[in-house]
């Protein structure tokens, strides 16, 4: 599955909603990533940062137990609609 999201939703917490809804959605205790820094992604990495203490380059992974530790409290209801 990929997952997309457009730099103007980030800073919004709207990256931290996302990913709590991957874990319940999904019910999995880890998700994996491939992320390429780029000029343009900045925003993603600080994210990735946040959770992982370190910069991410590659392959990384975030399970439940970190996401839920270091998460910031979200204030946002999310509707998913399915087609």
């Amino acid at each position: 599955m990929r997952v997309v999201m457009s730099c103007r939703a980030f800073s919004r917490r709207i990256e931290d909603r996302c990913l709590e809804m991957l874990f319940d959605r999904f019910r999995v205790d880890e998700i994996h990533f491939q992320f390429e820094p780029t000029p343009r992604n900045g925003p993603t990495g600080e994210l990735f940062e946040r959770y992982l203490d370190s910069k991410p380059a590659g392959a990384c992974s975030l399970s439940l137990a970190r996401f839920r530790e270091r998460a910031p409290q979200l204030y946002q209801h999310v509707e998913s609609i399915e087609h």
